[in-house]
């Protein structure tokens, strides 16, 4: 919970408001509650510098919300928690294992030099409401 505090708090999104923290933090605990899910860490020294979670449901699973600090970035610690997760996943008898990522992101190579495949995409699509006449 910690970990996943600290790096939270350094996503522009954040913004130091404490409500949004625990709103997160509580968000975690629910999605924890309700589904098999199970986190993965690299550390360096005492710092948690790396982390991905896993969800599972006994046939399928999801490496999710993979995040390197900025300062720990360029040391494979990604990849270690990725590929940990991956073979967690693996000996665990799922048939797909797969992540979601930005096609216009560098992490998508990553993935790909991992043995990822792509095989889709998706598409969002955002409809902003009409600004009121001004009067």
């Amino acid at each position: 919970v910690a970990a996943r505090d600290e790096f939270n708090r350094r996503e522009p999104y954040f913004d130091n408001d404490e409500g949004v923290l625990r709103e997160m933090r509580e968000f975690a605990r629910m999605t924890y509650d309700a589904t098999d899910k199970r986190g993965f860490a690299a550390y360096v020294g005492d710092t948690i510098a790396s982390i991905c979670e896993l969800y599972c449901d006994g046939v399928t699973a999801q490496i999710e919300d993979v995040a390197t600090l900025q300062e720990y970035r360029g040391r494979g610690l990604a990849s270690a928690v990725v590929l940990r997760a991956l073979h967690e996943a693996q000996a665990w008898g799922h048939d797909t294992i797969f992540l979601v990522a930005d096609d216009e992101d560098w992490p998508k190579q990553l993935y790909e030099k991992l043995g990822f495949d792509p095989v889709g995409r998706t598409y969002h699509f955002l409809l902003k409401p009409e600004k009121p006449a001004s009067t």
